[in-house]
């Protein structure tokens, strides 16, 4: 993530979105990239599980990855534990340097509190020009 150029890291949860919500959000701040890091993609909420999302991105002119490295192992207890998190950083500053800003998602509505808010403070911790926003 080197030739001087600001990389902006997005954070974002679906919960209360529809895909194409989610999608017109990415749009409006130029995201190409959509990173998913739920530790296991699969969901209820109809659209949002791996393949279908995935599709429904490249659909719409948009790169889907899921990270499973960048996981919470926890999720389903308190705490917060990443699959590899050495390994999905990695990942992650690889997809901002090879294709612009992206935004990483799992199904918390708000950023406090959720996985995906320690995935961006380690990013900073590694690349301090990174910017954060939470959407």
């Amino acid at each position: 993530m080197a030739n001087g150029r600001e990389w902006t890291l997005y954070t974002i949860g679906y919960g209360g979105l529809t895909p194409a919500q989610l999608v017109d959000v990415l749009r409006r701040f130029n995201i190409p990239v959509l990173v998913d890091v739920r530790y296991s993609p699969r969901t209820r909420i109809p659209g949002f599980n791996r393949v279908a999302l995935e599709k429904f991105c490249a659909t719409q002119g948009l790169t889907y990855l899921h990270v499973q490295s960048l996981g919470n192992e926890r999720y389903k207890t308190d705490g917060i534990k990443l699959v590899n998190q050495d390994d999905g950083l990695m990942v992650l500053a690889h997809k901002l340097s090879e294709l612009g800003d992206v935004a990483i998602m799992c199904a918390c509505r708000v950023a406090a509190g959720c996985h995906r808010s320690y995935i961006a403070k380690a990013m900073v911790e590694s690349y301090p020009l990174l910017k954060v926003v939470d959407l």
